[in-house]
């Protein structure tokens, strides 16, 4: 209650309070209670910059949990803590550790501008195939997996800006390809909005990137993407 109230302060005092009180057995018995509390506590002190804390939180959850997706919350809250800290280019890395977990590949060489123009033309051809009211009648994404990536990617993009620009054009590009496959979820308007950006830069593909910007406020009024 007090998270949600963004009391955070106050939040993480009860939090590590009750993570004081777990023992290493209750990883086995009481599973579900100790991952949210250790997950919860790693947020709030994200939030209130307690990164040491945050370290020694997620550090168990990584060690005990028994599946990657018990693991996502503290993974974002590592990515996050790292880009708060002034470490981008660390927050990258460790997000793209986290994709491949999941199953999402990047080449070694994503500041390549062969690999960069590779992203950007295959994605505009599928968007090309595509009208608009396609895009935008898309149902939302069902795997849960895939959803994890969005949000993931998402992060990635902001982190890239700062620490990592020449990577923000393959990370919107994948993000707009996984929306036209897979489903549209919250990210997906960022994506487009990303994206638009991106293809604007060539002065003959601002008509481009200003029907993708349509997209992506379309998108934003979808309610089932608030």
């Amino acid at each position: 209650a007090a998270i949600a109230a963004s009391a955070f302060l106050p939040a993480s005092f009860y939090l590590l309070q009750a993570v004081g009180l777990l023992e290493e057995s209750d990883w086995i018995y009481h599973y579900d209670l100790t991952l949210q509390l250790h997950s919860s506590a790693a947020e709030a002190c994200f939030v209130l910059g307690k990164f040491d804390v945050l370290n020694e939180l997620s550090r168990e959850v990584i060690q005990n949990a028994v599946s990657l997706k018990d693991k996502i919350r503290v993974y974002f809250s590592l990515t996050s803590s790292l880009s708060s800290q002034g470490k981008m280019c660390d927050a990258i890395d460790f997000g793209l550790g986290v994709l491949e977990q999941l199953g999402e590949t990047f080449p070694s060489n994503l500041d390549d501008d062969e690999v960069i123009s590779d992203y950007v033309v295959r994605t505009s051809t599928m968007l090309a195939e595509l009208d608009v009211e396609d895009v935008l009648k898309r149902e939302m994404i069902q795997d849960e997996s895939e959803m994890f990536v969005m949000q993931l990617l998402g992060n990635m993009v902001v982190h890239s800006y700062a620490g990592r620009p020449r990577l923000c054009p393959v990370v919107s590009s994948r993000m707009v390809q996984l929306t036209l496959t897979h489903g549209v979820c919250r990210e997906s308007a960022f994506a487009f909005a990303i994206f638009g950006s991106v293809v604007s830069r060539s002065p003959e593909d601002i008509m481009q990137g200003y029907a993708l910007g349509k997209i992506a406020l379309s998108l934003v009024k979808r309610p089932d993407t608030k």
